[in-house]
């Protein structure tokens, strides 16, 4: 007994004896553990040893940290806590909880042991002891030592064994304890360098002013901020206001000595001058602190070099001016496109305050002019770091709507993030207003342009049409006036044929004049008439470009007083009215076309706003179509305004109605609301006098008396034209040559000018004008009276010093027989 007693103390005492050189060998907690698990299983003798930490989780667990000896995989499968249950009741939870050595002397027998036996018994561990790892009274590991045999751990050994966990625990603390001390001197380091590096990077120094010493300090980036090497000078307040410039030394002397002797906060701004650099400006503050008897201790502050930032605040000073100035609107936004700042021509164009757009996004001026797809183009684009141009319709506070110009650009930082976004925008309302009336004239003139041309090809047809018309009519009335009328059925159908050819010609002869009048080349010719017959006449030839779905009802009243109207005009006047009541109407309806006689009192004008009252002859047209909007109704009697479909209108029927009704004094009147049809009322002043005739008719005897005998040169290329002419002027007596070569013209008149008492000529000959001809012959013959055929106003002779000479004469085609004699026998007869 006496032997096991000392073996077992002696292999305690070497356990403990390495152990202790372990814990002054190990540097790190890890190191410590291994080494004394492996003193424990290689001095000790025993079967193995590890050390686990208290984990504080929610199974309170233990974990291994260290083994050593024949463990093959027992701590893999052991599940340690140091909780009340029944896993926690072993060595190692008992000691943890009671912080004392908990023995477990028979491994068979022990009920404590028994979630670990069958483990155990296997790998031949008989005993177990369980010593806590303790510091500051709370344990936090254990050591776990198994012995082979049973009840290996007596008293003495015990003790030991408590030495060694006891040695074990001081080993770890005093680690712990350098490995904080190293931390703490190593944080220490590392704040003292973040310290200077962050004053080097802020520019801002610290100083210290003791008020005992009247010694200052300070800090590396002071000396660099003023341009000091650290060794070069002594701090002191005298140093600093020794480079403070001249100008703002006395406001921080008066500052500084506040602070000393009144103990007022140091802040003050100012500049230095360096040798180096130059003029630099600086912050100064500080903070005067007490000792515990309530006196100055130590007046402790930094001072930092604002240069950079005052240059940069200036600069911004300078471009927000710059963008306040601007007359174009400036927007920022986050990247989000939430309102940051604008500037104060954003307030103008808007109407929203700068406090009302900040917090917004610039939807706040949406104005639903653009689709969301627009939006979406737009905001694909900027975010993609790329400009946007464009144009929008956008909407201001007073709900007014707006045309502006802008370029979005966004703002990218140094990491390719976007950060902002700036839009430059300019209200191009009044531009698009000048655009839109610049394309509006352009139409217009586009318009007048296809008017004219229209106006020149009708001309040029009218003018055919009246040769060929003026054979038709010539012919016709020849006819007529050798026919001699008898008993024969037959030959009365054919006096009868030839006066319906003769009035059909007429009718085309007033269509030419209507054409020729649309295309300028007509002159109105005002007469005394009736104008029940022209209303008529007039809507016979508009009832085939009516749809059938539209009536027309006519009222007139036939025992009215005349008008003094050009007919043709008077015609233009009613189809203008007709075919806008007729485009009016969208699907059925009816026009009422009426003529009276009306007095009208204090009365207004329609299209000139003259005051109207008197008594006119009254012409109304009105539909039951949809109406005239209030704002349209003042410009519809505007040249090319319509607000007919492109292509379905000039715009030109009302204006030229008003054109033509004020040129006979009229006025016009409109009556009119909306989906409830429109009223236009015509006011005519009566005439006193009517100059209308009846058609009749051609009488057989177209001269009456005897004719002068005369020799006539004709001159016309039209030979149809030229032959009934001359047929016509032969059948009464005159003697007729006839040139209608173009190639002879010229020269056969010449040779014809000794032997001809009148020269009727075309106004349209080849290479020249008739007027022209007869300018040529008359250089050789001053008294050769001339007769010029012509197509209308632009056909016929202007000149004062034409139509002043009484040797001159016109007729207008298609020709009237009558005329034509009656204009030569003036002219051979030289009648005034």
């Amino acid at each position: 007994m006496v032997d096991n007693i000392t073996e077992s103390g002696n292999r305690a005492l070497q356990t403990l004896s390495a152990c202790n050189e372990a814990v002054i060998r190990s540097k790190t907690e890890a190191e410590l553990f291994s080494n004394i698990c492996e003193v424990i299983t290689h001095s000790g003798g025993y079967r193995m040893a590890w050390v686990g930490t208290v984990q504080h989780d929610i199974n309170k667990s233990i974990l291994p940290v260290a083994k050593s000896g024949f463990e093959d995989g027992y701590l893999e499968s052991a599940n340690l806590t140091w909780a009340e249950y029944a896993r926690g009741q072993g060595p190692g939870g008992l000691a943890i909880r009671n912080l004392q050595p908990a023995i477990i002397r028979d491994v068979q027998t022990d009920e404590r042991f028994a979630p670990w036996r069958e483990q155990a018994t296997s790998r031949g561990y008989a005993s177990v002891i369980g010593l806590p790892l303790i510091e500051e009274g709370v344990a936090f590991g254990v050591l776990l030592i198994y012995a082979s045999e049973n009840d290996a751990f007596d008293s003495d050994e015990v003790s030991l064994l408590v030495r060694l966990s006891d040695n074990l625990a001081f080993g770890v603390t005093a680690i712990r304890n350098r490995l904080e001390r190293r931390t703490t001197e190593q944080a220490l380091k590392a704040s003292e360098e973040s310290l200077r590096e962050t004053q080097h990077i802020t520019h801002l120094g610290s100083w210290v002013w003791s008020k005992q010493t009247s010694e200052m300090r300070w800090s590396d980036e002071i000396f660099l901020i003023f341009g000091f090497l650290p060794v070069s000078i002594k701090p002191s307040f005298e140093t600093l206001l020794a480079i403070v410039q001249p100008r703002d030394r006395q406001v921080v002397m008066k500052a500084i000595e506040n602070t000393r002797k009144h103990y007022l906060p140091l802040d003050i701004e100012f500049r230095v001058e360096r040798r180096d650099v130059g003029e630099r400006t600086v912050i100064m503050r500080g903070h005067v602190h007490f000792d515990d008897n309530g006196r100055l201790s130590h007046i402790m502050g930094t001072i930092q070099d604002i240069s950079e930032q005052t240059s940069n605040e200036r600069q911004l000073l300078l471009q927000r001016a710059v963008l306040e100035s601007t007359d174009d609107a400036v927007l920022i936004t986050d990247g989000e496109g939430v309102i940051e700042w604008a500037n104060s021509a954003t307030e103008r164009v808007t109407g929203y305050a700068l406090d009302e757009m900040v917090g917004q996004t610039p939807r706040l001026l949406k104005s639903g002019s653009q689709s969301e797809a627009f939006y979406n183009q737009l905001w694909g684009v900027i975010t993609t770091g790329e400009s946007w141009q464009g144009e929008m319709i956008n909407r201001r506070k007073d709900g007014a709507l707006y045309h502006e110009e802008q370029t979005i650009t966004p703002v990218i930082n140094k990491r390719g993030e976007i950060t902002h976004f700036v839009a430059i925008k300019r209200d191009v309302s009044k531009r698009k207003a000048m655009e839109r009336e610049q394309r509006e004239v352009e139409k217009q003139l586009k318009q007048a342009q296809k008017m004219e041309a229209i106006g020149q090809l009708t001309g040029g047809i009218a003018h055919d049409f009246n040769n060929i018309l003026a054979s038709i009519m010539g012919y016709t009335s020849l006819a007529l006036a050798r026919f001699t009328k008898s008993q024969d059925e037959s030959s009365n159908k054919l006096a009868e044929y030839l006066n319906r050819i003769d009035q059909a010609s007429r009718r085309a002869r007033d269509l030419i004049a209507q054409m020729l009048a649309f295309s300028r080349a007509g002159t109105s010719e005002p007469r005394s008439l009736p104008a029940a017959p022209l209303v008529k006449e007039a809507i016979s030839l508009l009832r085939s470009t009516i749809p059938s779905n539209i009536t027309i009802a006519l009222s007139l009243d036939e025992d009215l007083p005349p008008i003094n109207f050009d007919p043709i005009q008077f015609h233009q006047v009613i189809m203008n009215l007709c075919i806008n009541a007729r485009d009016a109407i969208a699907e059925s309806g009816c026009i009422d076309v009426k003529l009276n006689l009306t007095t009208i009192v204090n009365d207004s004008c329609a299209s000139c706003q003259s005051g109207v009252s008197g008594d006119y002859v009254e012409l109304s047209v009105s539909d039951s179509g949809s109406g005239i909007d209030p704002e349209n109704l003042m410009r519809v009697f505007d040249p090319f305004f319509t607000t007919k479909e492109v292509g379905k209108g000039s715009g030109m029927g009302l204006s030229m109605v008003h054109g033509i009704v004020h040129e006979y004094g009229g006025h016009i009147l409109v009556n009119t609301k909306p989906e409830g049809g429109t009223d236009f009322r015509v006011l005519v002043p009566a005439s006193a006098v009517n100059d209308s005739e009846e058609l009749s008719v051609p009488t057989q005897s177209i001269v009456d008396g005897v004719v002068t005998p005369a020799r006539i040169l004709l001159v016309n290329d039209d030979h149809s034209v030229a032959g009934f002419i001359a047929e016509l002027l032969e059948s009464i007596g005159y003697q007729v040559v006839v040139t209608t070569e173009e190639k002879q013209i010229v020269d056969s008149a010449r040779e014809q000018l000794k032997h001809i008492d009148l020269l009727i000529a075309d106004y349209a000959i080849p290479g020249m004008t008739g007027v022209e001809l007869a300018k040529d012959l008359r250089q050789q013959r001053e008294d050769l009276p001339v007769l010029i055929l012509c197509s209308g106003n632009s056909e016929q002779p202007q000149s004062p010093e034409w139509l002043e000479n009484p040797l001159n004469g016109f007729v207008r085609k298609p020709i009237d027989n009558q005329l034509l004699l009656s204009t030569i026998r003036k002219l051979l007869d030289g009648d005034d």
